[in-house]
């Protein structure tokens, strides 16, 4: 990230990683940064689906579903 900030897949790779640590907040930033900024839809929605895990995983089940269904 710091040599290449603006590449979606690291951006998608730390906000999941970030989610995984416990951070949903910055992950769930990070992860719609990624979802913006990828130019295949499947990409996108792989960012969605994740997303959604992170508001599950941290109790926000109605935004989780909200994110599943945008992915």
């Amino acid at each position: 990230l710091v040599e290449r900030p603006g590449v979606p897949e690291l951006i998608f790779n730390r906000g999941t990683a970030l989610s995984s640590a416990g951070n949903q907040d910055e992950a769930i930033k990070q992860l719609e940064q990624a979802a913006s900024a990828f130019i295949d839809s499947s990409h996108s929605a792989a960012a969605d689906f994740n997303i959604g895990n992170t508001q599950i995983n941290s109790g926000d089940v109605e935004a989780g579903i909200d994110s599943y269904k945008d992915a």
